[in-house]
């Protein structure tokens, strides 16, 4: 089958729905001052208080509260509305970060899709039923926001094979530590998907005797140096 056949659609065509999707998706966020959902008053609730304590060395907060400065995962959200709200009013901390997922989620899915299979672009379409999730309606925007970085972080390995040079190595260090630091669970999954891939890059190699050795040890090094940050007592 050709590639045309594949799809009825064109590549023009494909960019052009994805795009005006992408816009679309944004509309529900702007129907009022804040976006409702679960935990979401929560995190921005935490992140003042985070704010006040760091700008204020006698917060009222500092009565009841301690910052914890071990460097584990869900800092994401607090972090990013802390210092939004130096600048910004809360609504708008919330409605950046809620813009920034909406947007990232259907452009990093397209992002792998494409590294998968670049004539594929058009399978990034069906993210888009996705963007709402129940999970975003509860809250987690950690964990919402940590699928956008493993998305990339799959996707660059995938593009470079996992064998970087230094540039390469530190973006790629940059995408495993920002997804440690959204959520846990992505983490995880992160770190289990590029082990598949480096097991089944290997099975390749040893079959078309493609130097499996010196390949296997450098994506073991990549994988070892991206992890470094996230590796503490």
């Amino acid at each position: 089958m050709s590639k045309k056949g594949l799809h009825p659609l064109n590549e023009k065509t494909v960019n052009r729905l994805f795009y005006t999707l992408l816009v679309l998706h944004l509309i529900p966020l702007f129907f009022g001052k804040y976006f409702l959902t679960q935990d979401g008053p929560s995190h921005l609730y935490n992140a003042f208080i985070l704010k006040d304590m760091i700008l204020n060395h006698h917060s009222i907060y500092a009565q009841y509260f301690d910052i914890n400065k071990v460097p584990n995962p869900n800092w994401l959200v607090s972090v990013f509305y802390a210092l939004a709200m130096m600048v910004l009013p809360a609504f708008l901390a919330e409605k950046i970060f809620l813009v920034l997922y909406v947007l990232l989620l259907p452009l990093s899915f397209r992002f792998l899709i494409r590294q998968i299979n670049p004539g594929s672009g058009f399978m990034a379409l069906l993210i888009f039923p996705l963007v709402y999730n129940i999970t975003f309606f509860l809250g987690f925007f950690n964990f919402c926001f940590s699928l956008i970085f493993y998305f990339y972080a799959v996707g660059y390995w995938l593009k470079y094979q996992g064998v970087f040079n230094l540039k390469r190595q530190i973006t790629f260090l940059v995408l495993v530590t920002v997804t440690y630091f959204s959520h846990p669970v992505s983490f995880v999954i992160l770190c289990m998907t590029i082990g598949i891939f480096i097991l089944s890059q290997l099975y390749q190699e040893i079959k078309n005797k493609l130097q499996p050795r010196i390949l296997f040890f450098k994506r073991i090094s990549s994988l070892f140096i991206a992890l470094l940050p996230s590796i503490h007592p």
